[in-house]
Formats: C-alpha cells, structure tokens, sequence
C-alpha cells in the first residue's frame, strides 16, 4: 500500500508519472497486492501528468466504482479518497482547466 500512496504522490504533486508507473508495476507483482480500488486511484494522476485526459477520467470512474471503502459514508478517510477522486475526474474533463500541480524539488 506504502508503494501505492507513494505512486500517487509522484504523479499528483511532483508530476513524475515515469516513477510512478514504475512503482504500480511492482506493486502489481507483490506478493500481496493492493485493493483495484487504490490501483484505479494512483492510476489516474499518473495518467493527468502524462497528458492522458480520458484514461485519467476512466481511471477515476473505476476507482469510485470498485472501492467501497471510497463510497463509504461518514468515513473521514473514505471521504477524502472519494474528494481527491472526484478532483482529478472533474481535472480530466474536456473544457476544465484548472492549475497544474507544484513542480517537483530539485534534489
């Protein structure tokens, strides 16, 4: 799960989605891998930092639809998935524009 939440931290906030691909990837082969739900997750701002509007929008779709703990009301975390969600899908539709995430540290 640590590799996932790590996925999409790059992807979102440091806009790496290169890294980020790479560490789904080993996630996906772990022993024990995480929830669709939290793959659909980090997938999708992977896909906004690529440049991938629809496959970000359809990652976000199948995030919503698979977790049910992103659907869980009155869940403060559940909540807060379900929000960052929402965002990157409202991102990744045509004709919104909204700012780019903050450019990586250097070093």
């Amino acid at each position: 799960m640590l590799a996932v939440e790590h996925a999409f931290c790059l992807a979102r906030f440091q806009a790496d989605p290169e890294t980020a691909e790479r560490l789904l990837a080993e996630a996906e082969r772990s022993k024990a891998p995480p929830h669709p739900a939290d793959l659909w997750q980090a997938r999708a701002p992977v896909h906004l930092a690529a440049n991938r509007p629809a496959e970000a929008r359809v990652a976000c779709e199948r995030a919503l639809a698979s977790s049910s703990t992103i659907s869980r009301a009155g869940d403060g975390l559940a909540v807060r998935s379900r929000e960052l969600v929402e965002a990157m899908r409202t991102q990744a539709t045509p004709g919104i524009t909204l700012p780019p995430p903050p450019a990586g540290r250097d070093g």
